[in-house]
């Protein structure tokens, strides 16, 4: 016997696989999704990124070109986080020992202090509220994509390594 899917049925059974790779915990997703992306001002074309659809805490985010895939939309929550709509977890900030810097990874969200940002429109900057002068920056203007976003102290005003917005 053999059975033929045709027109919505293919669409039906598309979505079917989708619900069941989903459910076991590997997430491609082949469409975008609603949410903004983070973008540079160093390059327009290159969005925070969630390295690999690494769904673990402690995941790595990244500059990547900017491709419309949810592990680079973002939504803002009214207090100061800024959450993934893919997996829903948090950006956010770990602060190198000893110094004014960090890095900006993704983690279950808390509410805690290092996962609030503090931004300003007109200046672009996001910076995380445990330590407002260190501000999310591309380490050198460098751009390749699964170069790592940190914090580093800003500058007054802010350059463009500094400067970011959503889209």
């Amino acid at each position: 016997m053999r059975i033929r899917i045709r027109g919505l049925g293919r669409l039906a059974l598309l979505g079917v696989v989708l619900v069941l790779v989903n459910a076991l915990g590997t997430v491609v997703p082949a469409a975008a999704a609603s949410g903004s992306d983070l973008r540079t001002r160093v390059n327009e074309n290159k969005c925070a990124d969630i390295y690999k659809f690494d769904n673990s805490n402690g995941a790595k985010v990244v500059i990547w070109d900017c491709n419309g895939l949810a592990n680079q939309k973002w939504i803002g929550v009214g207090h100061g986080e800024i959450r993934s709509i893919w997996n829903n977890k948090c950006l956010t900030f770990v602060r190198d020992v000893g110094r004014d810097s960090g890095r900006v990874l993704m983690f279950d969200c808390t509410g805690d202090i290092n996962q609030l940002w503090t931004g300003s429109d007109t200046e672009e900057v996001l910076c995380p509220k445990a330590l407002p002068r260190s501000c999310l920056i591309l380490a050198g203007g460098i751009t390749s994509n699964g170069w790592t976003i940190t914090t580093w102290p800003r500058d007054y005003p802010p350059k463009l390594v500094h400067r970011w917005y959503f889209a």
